[in-house]
Formats: C-alpha cells, structure tokens, sequence
C-alpha cells in the first residue's frame, strides 16, 4: 500500500498522463496500436504505467457501467494472483477519467520488474529446465483455481538465478505474469487448461515440448489430466494460429483496400 507521499506523487502522475504530460525520463517499452507502456525514474523507483487505449462509443459506456475496465482488472488480477502464490510486479494504483458516463482514459501502475520474455524459448540451452518450471507455474495456477485466458510468451517473464543460488533446477526460474486482463477465477476445470498452451509458440512442435512437461508433472493427478491432452493441445494450436493467420490477411486487404 503506497505511503502518504507516494500516494502524492501518484495522483500527480495520473493528473499529468491525463493531460498529456509523461514523466520525465520516461521510455517507451511497448509502441502497441491500443495500449503504451512507458518506464521512468521515480523517488520510490524504476516504474511501469500501462496507458490504455481510449476505447470506442460502446466499450465506453460498457466498461463504465457494466464491466470493469481493463486497468481496474490488471490492479485487482494483480493482486489476486499475488494472494495465489503467483508473482507479478507490484501493483499500486489504478486510475480512470470518465466524461459524460463515458470512459474515456484509463491508466494502471506497477513496479518495474526485471526479466525476459519467454519468447524463442526454444533458443536456451536450458530450454527442457524453464519449461519443467514453468508447468509448475500451470499447475499452480490451476490448483488456485484460475484461468489464465492470454498465456502467451510476451506476457510471461523470467528470471534465472545462478545454479548456486537455487534449492534445486526448477527454483532458479522466477516467472512473472503481466497483461492480466483476461482471467477466471474459481475455474477448476481440466479443459481449461488446454487453452493455456494453444498460443505458447509459434511452432506446434515446441507447444507439445512444453505440454508433455505438464503432462509428465501431473501424470499422478488425476484431477488434473485431460483425455487426449497432447491432441486438444495440438488442435487449439492450430485454431489459434490459423486464426491469427486469418485476422493478418483481412487486415492486409484492409490496408490495401484503403490505398486503392
């Protein structure tokens, strides 16, 4: 819970991004097409605002009278996952302006953690170790009853800590969970589980490399099997990507369309 000065700076700083102004010595660390995260120096140090994007006439209305925004589901996800054992940089504020029963800005803080992405995780020497680690992060998220929707190798990262420094080889990963806007909570059903591998890689080859980690994991659980687990993996993979492949297309014809 921020201090009484930190708090301050806080409401500042939501004052300042809702009229345009970054923080100084901010840098862009995600140029998305929605949403922009920037870093910056602070007096409590290094941290992350997430700057969604101003949404449409209808997500507008709806995300200020009948669903939580995106930033107040980052902050209170947050938290939730931390209450599970699971790690995320810390979250501290949230903020969201609305104008005549609109939503208009939204903004969601938290400390700067450090850590890479898990993407091309295939690259590591270490590869088979980070993945054992990481179904164990599968395992606990699903033992603590939550769905993760967007389990995509840019929204997890990791830390490896020396050899000497771990109990054993899984310990030497330290994952961290970001983008925590799509999940479920009090979701205890196997099938779910698929979907947190569909879009883990790009390569179905390596997405089964990462399943049967799990699978080996809780070879003893049954309430954590899932009949034909690899072949449902496999084919949520495949819809995934030909859905994304698809979506490319359409934009592209879009673009194209625009010139003509």
């Amino acid at each position: 819970m921020p201090d009484t000065s930190q708090s301050e700076y806080i409401s500042a700083l939501f004052r300042d991004l809702k009229q345009g102004k970054l923080p100084s010595g901010a840098v862009c660390i995600y140029p998305g097409r929605r949403n922009q995260l920037y870093r910056f120096p602070s007096p409590f140090g290094d941290l992350v605002v997430k700057c969604f994007g101003r949404p449409g006439l209808i997500n507008s209305l709806v995300y200020r009278h009948l669903r939580r925004s995106k930033a107040e589901r980052s902050y209170t996800n947050s938290l939730a996952l931390l209450k599970a054992g699971l790690s995320v940089p810390e979250p501290l504020a949230y903020k969201e302006y609305s104008r005549c029963g609109r939503l208009r800005e939204s903004y969601f803080l938290c400390r700067f953690t450090e850590g890479d992405t898990i993407r091309f995780f295939e690259r590591r020497p270490d590869c088979d170790q980070m993945l054992e680690a990481l179904a164990l992060e599968v395992r606990k998220f699903r033992r603590a009853g939550i769905w993760h929707k967007d389990f995509s190798p840019g929204n997890i990262l990791v830390q490896t800590l020396p050899a000497e420094a771990a109990e054993n080889s899984s310990s030497r990963y330290i994952f961290n969970y970001v983008d925590l806007n799509r999940m479920k909570f009090g979701d205890y059903d196997p099938r779910h589980t698929v979907t947190m591998f569909s879009r883990i890689n790009d390569s179905l080859e390596q997405t089964l490399r990462f399943a049967r980690a799990y699978e080996r994991l809780t070879a003893a659980e049954p309430d954590l099997q899932v009949p034909g687990f690899l072949e449902k993996v496999a084919a949520g993979h495949r819809r995934f990507f030909e859905g994304k492949e698809r979506k490319r297309r359409l934009r592209q014809r879009l673009r194209l369309t625009r010139r003509k």
